[in-house]
């Protein structure tokens, strides 16, 4: 006896911890081993896999995705009938388990985000426009697994104002088809599309003054990673098999979104033009009219990044920041009402970046006195010196902005720049 051969036969996978659910079949060919010592049989064969429970096979992803899967059992049985040349063997069961602990079980695997390319679209026959993003990642598959993915849509959604409250749907995207090797790396390309903005999205959440899309913004825009969701959405006309597509549509995924530092947005940030004037000596230590005052033009330069390719329109603007003389911090200039701004697209050439220019005026603005000594400083160099002097400024910027999605609020853009003060025409 030199060689043992199958006949074909059908593989069951169950789940006996789950009410001994059947996952799949897989359907194996006729196969035939050598039984010479030291000698290796190679196997390559392709099957065929018929899915079994699919609501049991979501219920243990779902858990797995939350880590409250600690083990899972799984267990193969067949029959398989045996021969040897022309001589038959029977036909035997044969079953085995296996117990896989939670540090066992695949996890996700690490990805890099190459490229995230944001750029205005047509949505419909009627100058409808969205905001398109074109995506690729890559992620190192450690399996000896090769296979063809087809097309796969997914839903991008949002945190809520709370975890009780159901996440935002913000976007949808589709993949290419995915071509997926062994103990390489894999590469997907998305394409996504923002149609709308959801009231539910820009709306405050109680008792705060900001949304979701700001809490979103408020990470992503300053250099921290932004949870967001995605859930699998079945593509429309694609490829997918029906049971595939139900299955994805029930699970849903958090993927860290990798957030943009903005502390070099901003390439210049000034006050032009500057009139500064002195409080009223007569005035209420309480009244507005103690405090001095200052009028002025702020002129920003904003860099804007070569992968976000939208049109922006800065509508007005506010600033909450600190006044420093030598730098010695010695008040406070809050703009807490918007003001308005225009704005406009300087395009570089090259491969050098765009600037966003955005003008807006203030105009008496009060200053909170935190540091009298330096400020009194500051009013005899006024009066009696020879030279203009030059402030310092630090502060944060709020925008609103006008895209083809709406109008959106930018909260808290870091910014620092000069404040030329010349004489003061009036002193009181």
């Amino acid at each position: 006896m030199r060689q043992l051969g199958t006949a074909a036969t059908k593989l069951r996978v169950h789940l006996p911890h789950y009410g001994n659910a059947l996952v799949g079949t897989a359907a194996l060919p006729p196969i035939t081993l050598n039984l010479v010592d030291g000698q290796v049989t190679n196997l390559d064969f392709v099957t065929e896999i018929a899915p079994g429970d699919t609501d049991t096979m979501r219920k243990v992803v779902n858990e797995w995705l939350k880590g409250n899967l600690e083990t899972l059992q799984v267990t193969g049985a067949t029959a398989l009938s045996l021969k040897s040349g022309i001589f038959p063997l029977g036909t035997h069961d044969v079953s085995e388990s296996m117990v896989f602990e939670a540090n066992e079980l695949p996890s996700i695997p690490e990805y890099t985000m190459q490229s995230l390319v944001f750029h205005d679209v047509p949505t419909g026959d009627n100058g409808q426009m969205g905001v398109g993003a074109n995506v690729s990642m890559t992620a190192y598959n450690e399996f000896p697994i090769d296979l063809t993915i087809p097309s796969l849509g997914f839903e991008v959604l949002v945190p809520n104002c709370n975890l009780s409250q159901p996440n935002i749907k913000i976007a949808t995207a589709a993949t290419s088809a995915i071509e997926v090797h062994a103990k390489s790396n894999v590469t997907v390309e998305a394409e996504g599309i923002i149609r709308e903005l959801p009231e539910s999205l820009t709306k405050a959440c109680p008792p705060s003054e900001f949304s979701p899309l700001d809490n979103f913004m408020k990470r992503y825009l300053h250099g921290e990673d932004a949870e967001v969701f995605v859930r699998g959405k079945a593509p429309e006309g694609g490829d997918l098999p029906g049971w595939i597509g139900e299955f994805i549509e029930s699970i849903t995924v958090p993927v860290q979104f990798p957030g943009r530092s903005l502390d070099n947005f901003l390439r210049n940030f000034s006050l032009d033009d500057v009139d500064f004037k002195l409080p009223s000596p007569f005035a209420d230590p309480n009244d507005a009219e103690s405090k001095p005052r200052v009028s002025g033009t702020v002129l920003i330069l904003a860099a804007i990044p070569a992968d976000l390719d939208i049109n922006i329109e800065v509508t007005s603007l506010r600033a909450n920041g600190d006044l420093l003389y030598k730098g010695i911090k010695f008040g406070e200039l809050h703009v807490d009402e918007w003001q308005k701004a225009t704005s406009n697209m300087i395009h570089n050439p090259g491969d050098e970046e765009d600037l966003l220019k955005v003008v807006s005026r203030i105009v008496d603005t009060p200053i909170d006195i935190s540091d009298s000594d330096t400020f009194s400083n500051i009013i005899q160099e006024l009066l009696f010196g020879d030279e203009d002097i030059i402030l310092d400024v630090n502060s944060t910027v709020d925008v609103k902005v006008s895209t083809v999605l709406g109008n959106l609020v930018i909260r808290r853009v870091p910014a620092a720049g000069k404040v030329p003060v010349k004489r003061p025409s009036s002193t009181w």
